[in-house]
């Protein structure tokens, strides 16, 4: 099944020899952060940090909605806030970037995914991060969570 497949892609890859990794996008439900908990237990292994990025149901639908696409680099822009497009070639919406794709995405995610903030937090791995601050904060935050200096703010 779906979730089995998703764990063994991301454990293959983890045996390979690391000292550190950054898994984006996953687990995206409890099954698979289970699964991912036994993993690491059987090489010794411990999660340490988990970064989740919060933000109001209004800006993710104002984010989303208003995203265009460079199709030819993949760069992205907003409609409101970024319209510098360098190429001044057509920008494209997405089918996918509107409100009936977003409100589906957003039922899931609280059916299968806000509960590991729970799970994360009980074991007192979870930081999150305001993400409806400027990108120089966000960045600064997640250095903050996961103890690195930022090159941008010179530290955390």
């Amino acid at each position: 099944d779906f979730n089995d497949m998703a764990v063994s892609i991301v454990t293959t890859t983890l045996t390979r020899e690391t000292d550190n990794f950054l898994l984006d996008g996953f687990p995206r439900n409890c099954y698979q952060a289970v699964e991912l908990d036994k993993f690491l237990a059987e090489r010794n292994w411990k999660l340490t940090k988990v970064v989740a990025f919060t933000c109001s149901e209004d800006t993710l639908r104002q984010r989303i909605t208003g995203r265009l696409v460079h199709e030819g680099s993949g760069r992205t822009y907003h409609e409101e806030k970024n319209k510098d497009n360098i190429t001044k070639e057509t920008l494209q919406k997405r089918k996918q970037d509107n409100a009936e794709v977003l409100n589906e995405r957003l039922a899931i995610y609280k059916e299968h995914t806000e509960p590991l903030l729970e799970y994360y937090n009980a074991r007192g791995v979870l930081y999150k991060v305001d993400a409806e601050q400027t990108i120089e904060l966000v960045f600064r935050d997640i250095c903050k969570a996961c103890n690195l200096l930022s090159p941008i703010t010179g530290g955390c």
